[in-house]
């Protein structure tokens, strides 16, 4: 399948699901409503929105990873999406792109967003996560900001999709242990909540193959 097929097949996907069950991130008041502090206090969580920025190199799709720095306030030093928290007056949308810009110093137009994935709450940081995916026409200009990425990861779709990368381990939270999936990419360890949010990526990459 090629770059354009995969695009328009992630985009023919996403309108499906907005057609049958009435969804869309532009209707939805979690996803694109401005929220007051009082709304996400209400769920016991704050907000915050990440981005999967697809871009070409030669043949193959890539997406940004981020090495975070140990200056950075929450989830120090590990492999995470671009993205952080919403600030007062913001959609989750509007979120996504203003971290990627702050971040990365990409900047991503409204009209390159795809689509949503499904928000997840990170006990251990009370944040609830907005995941977006986006795609560029081309490999994007980058300017990361040193105070917060550490490193600039660029995995491929085909890493991801590889069933060889991904596994499961025993992790405790509150003295519990659940069963975790994390993927073992040539750029690094992936867990905690991006693995969660690429594991549910992945399926649907597999399923619109």
């Amino acid at each position: 399948m090629t770059n354009i097929n995969l695009i328009q097949r992630l985009q023919k996907r996403f309108d499906a699901q907005i057609k049958d069950s009435g969804y869309s991130p532009n209707l939805h008041s979690e996803h694109s409503g401005i929220m007051h502090d009082s709304d996400c206090n209400h769920f016991g969580f704050k907000q915050a929105s990440v981005l999967i920025i697809l871009f070409p190199i030669r043949d193959s799709l890539h997406f940004f990873l981020t090495k975070r720095t140990e200056h950075v306030e929450h989830h120090k030093g590990q492999i995470s999406l671009p993205g952080g928290s919403r600030e007062q007056g913001e959609t989750a949308q509007q979120t996504a792109i203003r971290e990627t810009y702050e971040e990365l110093g990409i900047q991503i137009s409204e009209q390159s967003i795809i689509g949503a994935l499904t928000p997840f709450n990170i006990a251990v940081s009370n944040f609830r996560v907005f995941p977006f995916f986006a795609c560029t026409n081309g490999n994007p200009q980058l300017n990361p900001d040193s105070r917060e990425v550490e490193k600039v990861l660029t995995p491929s779709i085909h890493s991801l999709l590889d069933d060889s990368n991904f596994d499961t381990e025993i992790r405790q939270y509150n003295k519990q242990e659940y069963l975790a999936p994390f993927f073992n990419l040539p750029e690094g360890k992936i867990w905690g909540a991006t693995a969660y949010i690429l594991s549910e990526f992945k399926a649907i990459l597999k399923e619109i193959s």
